[in-house]
């Protein structure tokens, strides 16, 4: 068995790169993958609101939406990697 560390900055570093890869660092690439779609729909959902008629109010929504999203999925990647800083049982993936 091959034991490792999880550092929570680099976990939040590598959210904040690529939404999902904190997690699957830590270890919850599902987790990850699930959260990459939402924000992956959510963008997909803001560009639709962009070929309405510009109006502010959408477009600083969904700004606020999508910002939202984005920092729910790093300091959750970070929350995870908290209890794993000492011990991990690596995954084949890892």
């Amino acid at each position: 068995m091959d034991y490792g560390s999880r550092s929570p900055f680099l976990a939040g570093l590598l959210s904040l790169l690529f939404p999902g890869l904190g997690h699957a660092y830590c270890g919850e690439a599902k987790r990850g993958l699930i959260l990459f779609i939402v924000l992956f729909a959510a963008r997909a959902f803001a560009f639709s609101l962009g070929l309405l008629p510009y109006q502010i109010f959408n477009v600083a929504a969904m700004d606020l939406v999508l910002l939202s999203i984005y920092l729910f999925v790093i300091i959750d990647s970070v929350r995870i990697a908290r209890p794993l800083r000492y011990a991990y049982l690596l995954k084949r993936y890892n």
